[in-house]
């Protein structure tokens, strides 16, 4: 099986700002001290997983992020070029635009349906369209194909958007229709309403992962426990449900091949970790000691490790702190 929480490094680091002490997680902890170390594994993460078990980077591209999460809220394959549209907060610095973190920016039915009628009138007439949906982030509908780079949302969060900023080809339109969504979204009165509620108010709108779905060659795909929506969505146009990774545990006690990605932004780091230990760490670290399964793969943050079900006999390993297996 193969286990990966990208945010894992992220949000231990959040952690340790917040001066709370050094967080106990004792069956994630046994985990990265058991196992050998494979390195650092710097590049994308559902690469690393899907590749695990064979369907590999090929599914991802087969099949970008836009067209994949269109498919989580249709449960099929869409014609035309789709793309993610993440709701997020810029926050305005002194020469520059920094995205904030994704958290804590959930829209209620109420607020999507608002800003859809404001956008919907705004794209009137240009061939773009905004599609909410409930299931997962939002989707743009495309009136061409688009040719662009883009940088995923949550690996854009802190930084300078400028080094964000869609490329390429078609990057100049893309970036044209986000400062329009940012200028109607700045004084809407969602926000308005938000902010006297104490929320983070959505001033722009992410558009990432441009693309066209191709044709889908079935495919015998493993058990997957995850809340990304790429994923989800791949799954989902090969018939099968993805189930959330607090089901995990239970698909250990029966899965001989699993995959596991928990990738979803928390607001809360303490309760974030608390989480991934009782949903994943704690139950895969029972499944090795037990010899239910025979070996995992690990990746935390762009840390990754191996291990076997011998592993779980090398008592002379000592369960180390994460400032030393993460190093």
């Amino acid at each position: 099986m193969a286990l990966a929480v990208p945010r894992f490094r992220a949000t231990l680091e959040q952690h340790v700002e917040l001066g709370s002490p050094a967080p106990v997680l004792p069956g994630m902890q046994w985990l990265a001290s058991r196992a050998h170390r494979a390195g650092a594994s710097p590049g994308d993460w559902r690469t690393w997983l899907l590749s695990r078990f064979g369907p590999g980077a090929d599914m991802l591209q087969r099949c970008p992020a836009g067209p994949a999460v269109r498919a989580l809220a249709t449960g099929a394959r869409e014609e035309g070029c789709w793309a993610c549209a993440q709701p997020v907060h810029l926050l305005i610095g002194l020469d520059h635009l920094r995205l904030a973190p994704l958290a804590g920016l959930q829209l209620s039915t109420e607020e999507a349906r608002a800003i859809d009628d404001s956008i919907g009138a705004t794209l009137a007439g240009s061939g773009y369209s905004l599609r909410p949906s409930e299931a997962g982030p939002w989707t743009l509908a495309c009136p061409t194909e688009i040719q662009c780079d883009t940088v995923e949302p949550a690996q854009a969060e802190g930084r300078d958007i400028r080094d964000c900023l869609p490329a390429g080809r078609d990057g100049a339109q893309i970036r044209k229709l986000m400062n329009e969504l940012q200028m109607l979204l700045h004084e809407h009165p969602v926000n308005a309403r938000r902010a006297e509620r104490g929320l983070i108010p959505v001033n722009s709108f992410w558009l990432w992962g441009f693309g066209r779905a191709q044709e889908l060659e079935p495919t015998q795909l493993p058990t997957l426990c995850t809340d990304d929506p790429w994923l989800q969505g791949l799954w989902r146009l090969h018939g099968i449900a993805a189930q959330p990774p607090a089901a995990a545990a239970g698909a250990l006690e029966t899965e001989a091949t699993l995959l596991i990605a928990a990738a979803d932004a928390v607001a809360d780091p303490v309760l974030a970790l608390e989480r991934w230990e009782s949903d994943l760490g704690a139950p895969l670290a029972a499944a090795l000691r037990s010899g239910r399964i025979r070996s995992a793969s690990i990746r935390l943050g762009d840390v990754s490790y191996t291990m076997s079900r011998a592993d779980r006999f090398a008592v002379w390993r000592r369960r180390r702190a994460w400032t030393e297996l993460l190093a």
